[in-house]
């Protein structure tokens, strides 16, 4: 169960923006991630001119495919939505300057520290599943796990962020070059020498955080009722062992918006190609976030059919491994206050890849959303 309240308010020359929620996680992983009441965004605004300053808590989008962006370089993920669903971001604590001469917008992003991505706890259903036992001699061994820096916030604020991008707009088409350089919040996992003990063999696990640098370019064009967009971007990931996982980043898709659409009053369709392009040290293991969408296809059909109903689907496809998760989501508007959101996997990715713990496996929700 999640509820949200957001409110915004002026006082003077600024403007102040505070998002806080409730949550009742029904996991067995509700001892680690006890969100019953959480600040998810508080910033305040203030425009200079013409530049615009944002301090606080905010949400930090990049790029401009719309279901996969490489160019979305914070990336703190919330696992307890699905692998498209970019409404559940996570927001981070940042300095953001905006200045804008003519065409040009100029952002610039200072993170002190990272915001980790909501990882959900082996204790959770939703965590992929790991072996409860191993064959040792001829006779069956119980598994258990331990978890290294598994809570830690990297408060010490030795790693921070960085953030560079330069937008141009110009009739019928846009594009962007951006820079990034900190801290990664998507974890990589690895496993340590198994420890022998009287309940069976311990393994501990740990949960690094690479540093991270990118440089990315995206684009988007207008033809007739169509929007083509591109985004590619070179990441280098560099590991507290020496290790390293290079690898270049590219999305291709359309989106189309069809009033009086096929099959409603109106009919958004969406369709991207993800494919990812190894330079140095890319292991493609169930165990590294940043990969599962190596080589994908996703799509997404919103069909309105009245001014208070529509149904959206949403697909992916790994192309490489062959695995399919389906979400479908039914939204009515019982009045201009309230709105109802039912959703649920017609079919979900394998339960012991981190593929199928992100695209909504075995799951059904329902959301109210009221609005003052």
């Amino acid at each position: 169960m999640y509820a949200s309240w957001k409110v915004d308010h002026a006082i003077g020359p600024y403007a102040a923006h505070v998002k806080v929620s409730a949550n009742a996680n029904p996991e067995a992983d509700r001892a680690v991630y006890d969100d019953r009441f959480a600040v998810d965004e508080f910033f305040v605004r203030r425009q200079m001119g013409a530049w615009d300053m944002t301090l606080g808590r905010q949400p930090i989008r990049g790029g401009r495919a719309t279901l996969v962006n490489p160019t979305d370089y914070f990336d703190q993920r919330d696992y307890r939505d699905a692998l498209l669903s970019t409404d559940r971001l996570r927001a981070t604590d940042a300095l953001r300057l905006v200045g804008f001469l003519g065409g040009y917008r100029l952002d610039t992003v200072y993170a002190p520290r990272h915001t980790p991505s909501l990882m959900p706890h082996t204790d959770s259903r939703w965590f992929f599943r790991l072996p409860r036992d191993v064959e040792v001699e001829g006779q069956s061994v119980p598994v258990s796990y331990t978890w290294a820096d598994y809570a830690t916030r990297h408060t010490d604020l030795s790693r921070p962020q960085v953030l560079l991008k330069l937008d141009r707009d110009a009739d019928g088409a846009s594009y962007a070059v951006s820079y990034f350089r900190g801290e990664d919040n998507l974890p990589a996992f690895g496993a340590r020498d198994p420890v022998v003990t009287s309940a069976g063999l311990v393994i501990p696990i740990d949960q690094a955080f690479p540093d991270k640098a990118a440089i990315g370019f995206d684009a988007e064009v207008l033809l007739g009722k169509a929007v083509f967009r591109a985004e590619a971007t070179r990441v280098s990931l560099y590991y507290g062992d020496g290790s390293r996982d290079r690898y270049d980043h590219v999305v291709v898709g359309f989106d189309v918006n069809l009033e009086h659409g096929v099959f409603g009053e109106e009919t958004y369709v969406a369709l991207e190609y993800s494919k990812q392009f190894t330079r140095e040290g890319q292991r493609y293991e169930k165990e590294d976030l940043r990969h599962i969408l190596s080589d994908a296809l996703l799509g997404r059909v919103e069909v309105s059919w009245s001014s208070r109903d529509s149904v959206a689907t949403e697909l992916v496809y790994d192309t490489r491994r062959r695995h399919s998760a389906v979400m479908l989501e039914w939204k009515h508007e019982w009045s201009d206050h309230l709105t109802m959101r039912v959703s649920g996997d017609l079919l979900g990715g394998p339960a012991d890849t981190f593929f199928g713990q992100y695209t909504r496996n075995d799951r059904v929700g329902l959301s109210l959303e009221y609005t003052l």
